[in-house]
């Protein structure tokens, strides 16, 4: 009897200190999460060079978003490209006329960002034609097309534009607004503090469990003597 009497209490702190590893554990896979769930307020500049390549008339300009947010990895407004009327009959032609959009995040799950953020910088070009007030077969292509990579306080982000080739509605249609999304990955800690992987967690807790198991037995050992 006094045997299983000596098991009791490191038994129960096993229990313990189990339940204990449990909780550390859920609470990193937690934390992991939230990295990559993250709430961004940003902003964007977008131009389009209306010296090159422009055959008639300049109508087509960059709409930016002065302040925007969004939850990653959600897709959002990069901005939109907005089509001016043209007189009935009046032409405009697009050849490889460069455009440019500027992405640059301001805070992150509402932290502003402290150090100087990486500018993300998408360039792109348009090709085709704008006739009167009703029709557009122009493309806004960007180039290139895969993924932008981009630090933020020790965040590492993932930026992709949604779409390589957007068609422009005319000016009848939606206002002539045409609108750029984008996707961002997000991983990574705030400030650059890794989060702790959960086997690196799971190793130092049971190190601790078996510490303590160790001293239980002895001093049971001890009370048996």
């Amino acid at each position: 009897m006094q045997m299983t009497r000596g098991w009791t209490g490191p038994r129960a702190s096993v229990i313990a200190l189990a339940v204990f590893a449990g909780a550390v554990l859920a609470a990193a896979s937690t934390s992991k999460a939230d990295s990559l769930n993250s709430l961004i307020n940003y902003s964007t500049t977008g131009t389009v060079d209306p010296t090159v390549g422009v055959n008639g008339p300049s109508v087509i300009s960059f709409d930016s978003v002065a302040k925007g947010a969004f939850a990653a990895p959600s897709a959002f407004s990069l901005g939109s490209f907005q089509v001016a009327p043209l007189p009935s009959g009046v032409s405009t032609t697009y050849t490889n006329t460069p455009f440019q959009i500027t992405y640059l995040t301001n805070a992150i799950n509402g932290t502003s960002i402290t150090g100087t953020p990486d500018q993300v910088v998408l360039n792109g070009y348009l090709n085709g034609t704008i006739t009167g007030g009703s029709q557009s077969s122009v493309l806004a292509t960007f180039s290139p097309s895969s993924p932008i990579t981009f630090q933020t306080d020790g965040l590492n982000n993932s930026i992709n534009v949604l779409g390589q080739s957007l068609a422009l509605v005319p000016s009848t249609t939606n206002g002539g607004l045409t609108t750029a999304q984008a996707q961002i990955v997000v991983s990574g800690s705030l400030s650059g503090v890794p989060v702790p992987e959960p086997t690196s967690i799971a190793v130092f807790v049971l190190a601790i469990s078996g510490f303590g198991f160790k001293r239980r037995l002895r001093r049971a050992g001890q009370e048996e003597g």
